[in-house]
């Protein structure tokens, strides 16, 4: 059943990036690894135009994936805070640091990228310092990406 399930993902999946990839909504860069700066992907294909989702779920998304790329090529944390920042600040959001969601998304984002555990913990340690509840919400973000 699990394996069904997977199976049809895989396929949904597929379909998606076929879609978008005949209507040109992916750029041919985008398919291709960088050898940039991790600010090199602020500016995601990947926004959304779905009316269902708000500007905070949009840059959600985006900032997950430019955290894992930023993982990939090994930025350091100071990017990683201006990417989300400039990230955030194209979908209207002047101060993302008061956004759960933006650091649930980088949670998911660290997850899904090759880091060990360790290194995830300093990451969340410099990204967060300080701030108990970002933390806190970066662990959940991370915690919900393992699950699925």
């Amino acid at each position: 059943m699990a394996s069904q399930r997977l199976s049809t993902f895989a396929l949904a999946a597929l379909l998606v990036f076929a879609a978008f990839a005949v209507t040109g909504c992916f750029k041919s860069s985008t398919l291709q690894a960088s050898s940039g700066s991790s600010s090199d992907f602020s500016s995601s294909p990947f926004k959304s135009s779905s009316a269902s989702s708000s500007p905070e779920e949009e840059a959600a998304e985006d900032v997950s994936d430019v955290t894992q790329r930023w993982v990939i090529e090994g930025g350091d944390v100071a990017a990683l805070r201006r990417d989300v920042g400039r990230i955030t600040r194209e979908y209207g959001m002047s101060d993302w640091e008061r956004h759960p969601e933006i650091y649930r998304a980088i949670g998911r984002g660290l997850r899904r990228s090759p880091l060990d555990e360790g290194r995830v913990d300093q990451v969340v340690d410099a990204l967060c310092a300080g701030a108990p509840e970002a933390v806190a919400w970066v662990e959940a973000g991370y915690r919900a990406e393992r699950i699925n």
